[in-house]
């Protein structure tokens, strides 16, 4: 392949985009694994979705860039195989993760007594099923079917675009399906809640001081949630559907081949697990700093005053804590 300027530029963007998915949620991984109560705590599935947009930063993105800069695949039919089995994988794990985030908030919200028995083996057990189901997608038929070594692509497309139809829903419009639902559930039960919350300042004749307090954090909160929720979807749906629709216009479309399908929806694609720290870790309720990422005794002072501090805030007036 022909090096210009163009192309170098292009090479340099895409190596960032790949560090900056690495450092994210290795970032992440770090924050979440500390003091993880598996138990107790939705965390576990934030630590399983940044190890799936980990593997995407370390082996998607890379071996991607080798490709297009050294033109063929140049490492072989078995390693090709081998790395189109952990890109689809953790690309499908990805989005199954999110789908248990989402379940996990729903049940936090939603039905907090069903969230609070939910135990450490039933947690492990929907990981666990998620990776199995995610190698299950795609990973039988590049098995199976063969594997163009050239440009290192699965060929399952066009050995069957029936499974290849089928596997796509199963991908993406179940995840996103599952997704909207519990999303407006939690959102209809914040509004719900919401309206008890005034109804009651309402109807008492003098409302206390700590009443305006907690009527505030509810608005803040429904305010936020919106906005967050919004911005989940969103960033999932832009992200996904030009991928999926390219692979669903494969299926439709006997003349179609794989040149006509641009590179850069893969890209998109995988775009999503540099964004995922970003919208799922860090966006939490839980306040990360700079210096959470340090042992103790290397941490400032007022660092540790600070979280004292933020300790009976969080506490008072009873209000339940909600991940967004």
């Amino acid at each position: 392949m022909e090096i210009t300027t163009g192309n170098i530029a292009l090479y340099v963007i895409l190596g960032v985009l790949s560090a900056v998915t690495v450092i994210g949620n290795v970032i992440s991984i770090f924050c979440f694994s500390k003091n993880l109560d598996i138990s107790g705590s939705g965390d576990i599935f934030m630590l399983n979705l940044a190890v799936a947009d980990l593997l995407v930063g370390l082996l998607s993105m890379p071996l991607a860039i080798a490709e297009e800069v050294l033109g063929p695949f140049p490492l072989g039919l078995d390693v090709c195989r081998a790395w189109l089995l952990v890109d689809y994988t953790v690309c499908s794990a990805s989005a199954f993760s999110i789908v248990l985030i989402s379940h996990d908030r729903y049940l936090q919200i939603v039905k907090p007594h069903e969230h609070r028995v939910l135990t450490a083996r039933k947690r492990l057990a929907f990981l666990v099923s998620s990776w199995i189901l995610a190698f299950l997608v795609y990973g039988p038929a590049i098995i199976v079917w063969d594997v163009d070594p050239g440009n290192c692509e699965a060929r399952y497309q066009y050995e069957s675009k029936e499974y290849t139809f089928v596997m796509a829903v199963v991908e993406f419009f179940v995840p996103f399906s599952v997704m909207t639902f519990l999303y407006v559930q939690v959102y209809r039960h914040a509004i719900a809640w919401r309206r008890r919350r005034t109804l009651r300042q309402v109807s008492s004749e003098v409302p206390t001081s700590r009443a305006r307090i907690r009527t505030q954090v509810v608005r803040t909160f429904n305010r936020r949630l919106t906005i967050n929720l919004s911005v989940l979807l969103l960033a999932f749906l832009v992200c996904w559907v030009p991928y999926i629709a390219s692979t669903i216009a494969m299926t439709v479309c006997s003349s179609c081949d794989d040149s006509e399908v641009p590179v850069a929806l893969d890209w998109l694609l995988w775009s999503n697990s540099t964004i995922n720290p970003f919208l799922y870790a860090f966006c939490s309720l839980r306040q990360w700093s700079i210096s959470d990422l340090f042992p103790k005794c290397c941490r400032r002072k007022d660092d540790a005053s600070r979280v004292q501090a933020e300790r009976p805030a969080q506490s008072s007036g009873n209000v339940r804590r909600m991940t967004l």
